[in-house]
């Protein structure tokens, strides 16, 4: 009898435990999601605008590639030329928005490097095309410092933790589209669709 009630104390534990502090994260997070206003709460419900799309390319970007007839070495080189980039122009973002401002470096960083390079991916007929829309895209990446400045700007020091967390979230919610994409990408044909 007593290994029985042990056995149930612990199954009992097993499922209560996770239960109960999912309960609490999650009823955390929705009172923050309730209580976030300001920049916070428009930067993180726009994010989808950008994180879908972006994972949709993201997941067919290769195929597309090879499907206009760039080679698997440049593929590769493509991949390290966006590290790379990347790397560089977040250091450089920083100091940018400390020295034109958040806001400013935000907005002329996203207008002068994201419809270029999207409109270069669009139209890409060889490989120079998707290593130029790669540098462009990167460039963006100068934003990047901005826009976290900007979103904990007005979040109380309590709340930044559960910011991170929702932020977080819907780019793995984002993420999850992706068969969407695949369907676009079943019906139409990679270039049409990833177009």
């Amino acid at each position: 009898m007593f290994l029985l009630d042990e056995l149930q104390n612990i199954a009992t534990g097993i499922i209560d435990e996770p239960l109960k502090f999912l309960n609490y994260h999650i009823g955390k997070t929705i009172k923050a999601v309730r209580e976030m206003k300001g920049n916070a709460w428009v930067m993180i419900w726009t994010t989808f605008f950008w994180s879908i799309p972006g994972a949709w390319i993201g997941v067919y970007s290769n195929l597309y590639m090879k499907d206009l007839g760039v080679t698997n070495i440049e593929v590769g080189l493509i991949s390290t030329l966006t590290i790379f980039t990347q790397m560089l122009t977040i250091l450089l973002g920083g100091y940018l928005s400390d020295r034109y401002g958040r806001k400013r470096v935000l907005i002329i960083v996203d207008i002068a490097t994201w419809i270029p390079s999207m409109l270069l991916l669009i139209f890409a007929q060889n490989v120079w095309y998707f290593m130029l829309s790669v540098v462009i895209r990167n460039l963006g990446m100068m934003a990047n410092p901005a826009w976290k400045c900007l979103c904990l700007e007005d979040v109380r020091q309590e709340q930044r933790g559960q910011v991170f967390s929702i932020m977080a979230l819907v780019g793995s919610v984002s993420g999850l589209s992706g068969p969407l994409g695949g369907i676009l990408v079943g019906y139409l044909g990679i270039v049409p669709a990833v177009r």
